[in-house]
Protein backbone atom coordinates (compact mmCIF):
# COMPACT_ATOMS: atom_id res chain seq x y z
CA UNK A 1 0.00 0.00 0.00
CA UNK A 2 2.92 2.37 0.65
CA UNK A 3 3.94 1.88 -2.98
CA UNK A 4 0.65 3.42 -4.05
CA UNK A 5 1.26 6.50 -1.90
CA UNK A 6 4.96 6.66 -2.77
CA UNK A 7 4.20 7.19 -6.46
CA UNK A 8 0.68 8.69 -6.33
CA UNK A 9 1.52 12.14 -7.71
CA UNK A 10 3.92 10.62 -10.24
CA UNK A 11 1.09 8.52 -11.65
CA UNK A 12 -1.21 11.55 -11.62
CA UNK A 13 1.40 13.45 -13.69
CA UNK A 14 1.54 10.60 -16.19
CA UNK A 15 -2.27 10.56 -16.41
CA UNK A 16 -2.30 14.31 -17.02
CA UNK A 17 0.31 13.88 -19.75
CA UNK A 18 -1.82 11.19 -21.42
CA UNK A 19 -4.93 13.37 -21.19
CA UNK A 20 -3.13 16.34 -22.72
CA UNK A 21 -1.78 14.16 -25.51
CA UNK A 22 -5.28 12.90 -26.28
CA UNK A 23 -6.61 16.47 -26.39
CA UNK A 24 -4.00 17.70 -28.88
CA UNK A 25 -5.59 16.12 -32.02
CA UNK A 26 -9.06 17.11 -30.85
CA UNK A 27 -7.94 20.72 -30.53
CA UNK A 28 -6.43 20.62 -34.03
CA UNK A 29 -9.74 19.36 -35.40
CA UNK A 30 -11.48 22.29 -33.70
CA UNK A 31 -9.25 24.65 -35.70
CA UNK A 32 -6.89 25.82 -32.98
CA UNK A 33 -3.16 25.84 -33.61
CA UNK A 34 -1.63 27.67 -30.65
CA UNK A 35 -3.50 25.80 -27.90
CA UNK A 36 -2.34 22.31 -29.04
CA UNK A 37 1.25 23.53 -28.98
CA UNK A 38 0.93 24.53 -25.34
CA UNK A 39 -0.88 21.27 -24.58
CA UNK A 40 1.96 19.32 -26.17
CA UNK A 41 4.50 21.26 -24.10
CA UNK A 42 2.55 20.64 -20.89
CA UNK A 43 2.16 16.95 -21.83
CA UNK A 44 5.92 16.63 -22.24
CA UNK A 45 6.51 18.49 -18.98
CA UNK A 46 4.07 16.29 -17.05
CA UNK A 47 5.52 13.15 -18.66
CA UNK A 48 9.08 14.02 -17.69
CA UNK A 49 8.07 15.03 -14.16
CA UNK A 50 6.14 11.78 -13.70
CA UNK A 51 8.93 9.66 -15.12
CA UNK A 52 11.61 11.40 -13.02
CA UNK A 53 9.43 10.95 -9.93
CA UNK A 54 9.07 7.24 -10.67
CA UNK A 55 12.86 7.04 -10.95
CA UNK A 56 13.08 8.41 -7.40
CA UNK A 57 14.51 11.88 -7.99
CA UNK A 58 13.97 13.76 -4.75
CA UNK A 59 13.84 17.27 -6.26
CA UNK A 60 10.97 16.21 -8.51
CA UNK A 61 9.07 14.76 -5.57
CA UNK A 62 9.58 18.05 -3.67
CA UNK A 63 8.41 20.03 -6.71
CA UNK A 64 5.27 17.90 -7.05
CA UNK A 65 4.60 18.20 -3.32
CA UNK A 66 4.89 21.99 -3.45
CA UNK A 67 2.61 22.11 -6.48
CA UNK A 68 -0.05 20.02 -4.77
CA UNK A 69 0.29 22.12 -1.61
CA UNK A 70 -0.45 25.24 -3.69
CA UNK A 71 -3.38 23.43 -5.33
CA UNK A 72 -4.77 22.48 -1.90
CA UNK A 73 -4.49 26.07 -0.71
CA UNK A 74 -6.31 27.27 -3.83
CA UNK A 75 -9.09 24.76 -3.21
CA UNK A 76 -9.35 25.90 0.40
CA UNK A 77 -9.60 29.57 -0.56
CA UNK A 78 -12.06 28.72 -3.36
CA UNK A 79 -14.42 27.27 -0.76
CA UNK A 80 -14.91 30.78 0.62
CA UNK A 81 -14.32 33.12 -2.31
CA UNK A 82 -15.06 31.37 -5.65
CA UNK A 83 -18.06 32.74 -7.53
CA UNK A 84 -17.91 31.13 -10.97
CA UNK A 85 -17.50 27.50 -9.84
CA UNK A 86 -20.25 28.02 -7.28
CA UNK A 87 -22.57 29.23 -10.05
CA UNK A 88 -21.61 26.37 -12.37
CA UNK A 89 -21.88 23.55 -9.83
CA UNK A 90 -24.69 25.10 -7.76
CA UNK A 91 -25.55 22.72 -4.90
CA UNK A 92 -22.72 20.32 -5.91
CA UNK A 93 -20.03 22.94 -5.26
CA UNK A 94 -19.26 22.06 -1.64
CA UNK A 95 -19.30 18.25 -2.07
CA UNK A 96 -17.02 18.43 -5.12
CA UNK A 97 -14.56 20.95 -3.72
CA UNK A 98 -14.48 19.45 -0.22
CA UNK A 99 -13.92 15.93 -1.55
CA UNK A 100 -11.13 17.16 -3.85
CA UNK A 101 -9.54 19.09 -1.01
CA UNK A 102 -9.71 16.18 1.43
CA UNK A 103 -8.48 13.63 -1.12
CA UNK A 104 -5.54 15.76 -2.26
CA UNK A 105 -4.62 16.71 1.32
CA UNK A 106 -4.63 13.05 2.36
CA UNK A 107 -2.53 12.05 -0.66
CA UNK A 108 -0.14 14.92 0.01
CA UNK A 109 0.27 13.91 3.66
CA UNK A 110 0.94 10.29 2.72
CA UNK A 111 3.24 11.25 -0.20
CA UNK A 112 5.37 13.49 2.02
CA UNK A 113 5.46 10.93 4.82
CA UNK A 114 6.30 7.87 2.70
CA UNK A 115 8.92 9.67 0.61
CA UNK A 116 10.38 11.44 3.68
CA UNK A 117 10.19 14.86 2.08
CA UNK A 118 10.85 18.08 3.95
CA UNK A 119 9.22 21.02 2.20
CA UNK A 120 11.20 23.54 4.21
CA UNK A 121 14.68 22.52 3.04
Amino acid sequence: MNSLYRYSFDYICLLLAAAHLCLVPWSFVQGHYVIPTFMMISALLFYHLGRAGLNGMLWVKKLLSCGVLVLCSHLLFALFHAKMPRELLQHWFYPVYLSLLLMLSFLLFKYIRVNRISLLT
